[in-house]
């Protein structure tokens, strides 16, 4: 009796069927999966920046490295936590209007306070990031941490700004380190919230399907999950369309509320 060999075409095609519908079946999962180790990922980087942070204040008597990233201004900080990407040929921050290239973005972070505590670019980034603006790192300060908004525009800013590591009330509930996603350049200057006017104003990043990471002053880390308007203010389909906006929904009261109370002042 001759033994039939290989697949006939009708077996073929349904075991590709079956392939092609575990695959449709497992995808979701994987990419679920993925996020989540970008997400790990993302936390030991901020975790990593914070204990840099912290290292910091101890080789500087508490003081705090500043969160403040000048742009194209005529003065400088030297104890800024990153400095605005660098043009070591004309020695000075490459304008907002050029094409800033990765070295300038590089050198910019070697400039930085931090970096001799650091020593990685790859810990300034999200593995998630999804900003169409390359800027280089993923993550900012919050101005009240020795920023300077409020010294320049007291008008605007009701906040205090802390000096030293020591004057920061409850340091497991402090952020430091937020994800931004800022449509101007390179996440210059600090991160804002207008916490007298109950108002957002710098643009979160929310590449965590819809969450966002924060390192605290004690060194811990949390991924904080947003409502759906607060998901929507900060995934406009263009980001240079964002402007300042006061939640109005039950869930975006929610969230602003939490940012409020991790506010230290």
């Amino acid at each position: 009796m001759r033994r039939r060999q290989g697949f006939t075409l009708i077996e073929l095609l349904v075991v590709i069927s079956i392939i092609a519908l575990l695959v449709a079946i497992l995808a979701p999962a994987l990419s679920k999966v993925k996020e989540q180790a970008r997400s790990v990922i993302c936390s030991a980087h901020q975790k990593e920046l914070t204990v840099a942070w912290r290292m910091y204040t101890v080789s500087n008597n508490g003081g705090i490295c500043s969160s403040y990233v000048y742009a194209d201004r005529s003065w400088e900080d030297a104890s800024s936590w990153v400095w605005a990407p660098w043009d070591s040929r004309k020695n000075k921050a490459a304008p907002l209007t050029s094409n800033i290239d990765k070295e300038e973005r590089m050198e910019g972070i070697e400039r930085g306070a931090l970096w001799p505590y650091t020593g990685e670019h790859e810990i300034y980034r999200c593995n998630s990031d999804a900003s169409t603006y390359q800027h280089g790192r993923s993550y900012s300060i919050v101005d009240n941490m020795n920023g300077k908004y409020a010294d320049i525009y007291p008008e605007q800013a009701d906040w205090r700004i802390f000096g030293k590591v020591s004057e920061v009330p409850r340091p497991s509930e402090s952020y430091i380190f937020i994800e931004e996603n800022d449509p101007v350049a390179y996440n210059r200057d600090s991160f804002l919230i207008n916490v007298g006017a109950y108002s957002w104003w710098d643009l979160l990043a929310v590449w965590h399907k819809g969450a966002s990471s924060f390192s605290f002053a004690d060194g811990h880390v949390e991924q904080r999950h947003w409502s759906e308007e607060t998901v929507s203010q900060f995934t406009l389909p263009n980001e240079k369309d964002y402007k300042a906006w006061n939640p109005v929904t039950a869930g975006g009261i929610d969230d602003f509320n939490w940012m409020q109370a991790g506010w230290a002042r």
